[in-house]
């Protein structure tokens, strides 16, 4: 892990884009590249991943988050979402929409948009 985790730090830096995909996002956490950034992750997970990264404005309700040349995604099929979201920002909404239609995938436009938020949250 440790290896991975300094790839990850070393690799940042020259990255345009990092997209993570559920809980993906706490390995770039610890790896240090999401400081000073909004992120989210898997709500399941939330919680517990929430407490342990100072520094990170983890956002509970939200299917992807993007901040900066950081995009984090929820859940698995979230990861989809963000996917045709970057797909639309780097490449226009038609291709996205193509790529979806092609694929049969209904998508998810709106990052806000998350409906596990509540059903993960305790009480």
């Amino acid at each position: 892990m440790e290896e991975l985790l300094a790839f990850v730090a070393a690799a940042y830096p020259r990255v345009k884009y990092l997209i993570t995909v559920c809980t993906g996002s706490r390995l770039a956490a610890e790896a240090g590249v999401l400081s000073g950034k909004r992120a989210t992750t898997n709500k399941k997970c939330f919680d517990e991943i929430n407490g342990l990264y100072a520094g990170i404005d983890w956002v509970r309700e939200a299917r992807w988050v993007v901040d900066g040349n950081a995009w984090t995604s929820s859940g698995v099929s979230a990861g989809m979402d963000v996917t045709f979201a970057w797909i639309e920002e780097v490449y226009g909404e038609k291709v996205a929409n193509d790529i979806a239609n092609a694929t049969e995938y209904t998508r998810c436009v709106h990052a806000g948009q998350d409906p596990f938020a509540a059903l993960w949250t305790k009480s």
